[in-house]
């Protein structure tokens, strides 16, 4: 397996001798890592490996601190060779174009509660890992920022906890998580108490949204 780190940033380097960690799994389950470096264009070899439908790859390394990754590679059997890029990106901690291209909304009846879940799919279409620069927490900064009703209870976030990834405050729930070129989405969940037969539900979106849905 050989690949190359490319920076796909606008004039951004990369550092030579780079540690290159290779991730092997068999039937879904995780073997021991290899690890290389990088030749000063950025170029790595791993030799011997397990070729077959049952094995899979990633390939990951660092850059200003942050990790990167390939995509998942599968080798058919009594293949010779497969060539992997490894990208990474510069650093910004301005936050550039991040629209929301899918917002879905699911609100049902749930013990006396509504049940409220918000699926939110971000595009970031630069070329630069956004950072954030105002902080939400010791060493970590506002990322992304969704509001949520300061009555909402049992707040949850698929992908972190609250108080590691995600912050709560009064009326927003922020994600502290590097923000990367491309798609990632955002899932929560909560409960909004009401009484009667009918209730008030009032959102507020912080970002662009290409197309949005709400199922009642």
């Amino acid at each position: 397996l050989s690949g190359q780190i490319v920076n796909n940033t606008a004039g951004g380097g990369i550092e030579a001798g780079a540690l290159v960690t290779l991730h092997p799994f068999e039937n879904f389950e995780d073997r021991r890592p290899l690890e290389t470096t990088a030749g000063a264009d950025g170029t790595f070899t791993f030799e011997g490996l397990p070729d077959g439908s049952k094995y899979a790859y990633i390939v990951t390394t660092e850059y200003g601190g942050l990790p990167f990754g390939s995509n998942v590679l599968t080798v058919p059997t009594d293949t010779l060779q497969v060539d992997v890029t490894v990208p990474i990106w510069e650093t910004a901690s301005t936050p550039g174009n991040i629209r929301v291209e899918l917002a879905q909304l699911f609100i049902e009846p749930h013990q006396g509660n509504l049940l409220i879940g918000e699926l939110y799919r971000v595009a970031q279409d630069g070329d630069r890992v956004y950072t954030g620069s105002e902080p939400a927490a010791p060493g970590r900064n506002n990322v992304l920022e969704f509001s949520v009703p300061p009555e909402a209870t049992a707040l949850v976030l698929d992908g972190g906890e609250i108080g590691q990834r995600f912050v709560r405050t009064n009326n927003s729930v922020i994600d502290t998580q590097p923000l990367y070129p491309g798609r990632t989405q955002i899932l929560m969940r909560y409960l909004m108490p009401y009484t009667g037969t009918d209730a008030n539900f009032k959102r507020e979106l912080s970002y662009p949204v290409d197309d949005l849905s709400v199922l009642v």
